[in-house]
């Protein structure tokens, strides 16, 4: 119960930040990410593969609450899309060589999409699923874009193949990490 109740209480928070300007403060990619890996890892069945790889990634300017809220929302897509025939999620992310950006890559072994669908993904409203509201992606959109100043993109979605998501978002400067 109070492990639920907990749950409960960062939900009701993640929400409460949508529309505000939440603070971001420097943090660790690989920690907001393994948080969200072990989370869904103890609730997917047991033949999806969640793999992370980080790479030497520098720090980042982040609202973990919500940057940790968009890692499980692509992460819970990214398992319906393998819908129940098991498969692999990976998770990683490199530095550019400018060291100004990082580019963080989510690919699914799922069903992928046809390309003329690929532009509609982060619409409100826009699901391919029987349940729920085609919210979230469109706020997965708004945590990189609007709140992180970064970019999201379906960088790859190949029916029966899968899909990549790649997000980039800026490094945090030397003298903050």
């Amino acid at each position: 119960v109070e492990s639920d109740t907990s749950r409960l209480n960062k939900i009701a928070s993640r929400f409460s930040l949508i529309g505000s300007s939440p603070e971001l403060r420097v943090g660790q990619l690989a920690d907001v990410v393994g948080e969200t890996v072990s989370y869904l890892s103890d609730r997917l069945p047991s033949d999806i593969q969640i793999k992370q790889a980080m790479g030497a990634v520098a720090t980042l300017p982040m609202n973990r609450q919500l940057l940790g809220w968009a890692f499980e929302n692509l992460l819970k897509n990214a398992a319906d899309a393998l819908e129940g025939k098991g498969g692999r999620i990976q998770v990683t992310a490199q530095m550019r060589p400018d060291n100004e950006w990082v580019d963080i890559r989510v690919a699914d072994s799922g069903k992928g999409s046809a390309p003329h669908l690929v532009k509609q993904v982060f619409l409100p409203g826009y699901s391919t699923k029987k349940r729920g509201w085609g919210l979230g992606l469109a706020f997965v959109k708004r945590i990189v874009e609007d709140y992180h100043r970064g970019k999201i993109t379906v960088e790859e979605s190949i029916p029966d193949v899968g899909t990549t998501f790649l997000i980039t978002l800026p490094a945090a400067p030397p003298e903050a990490s």
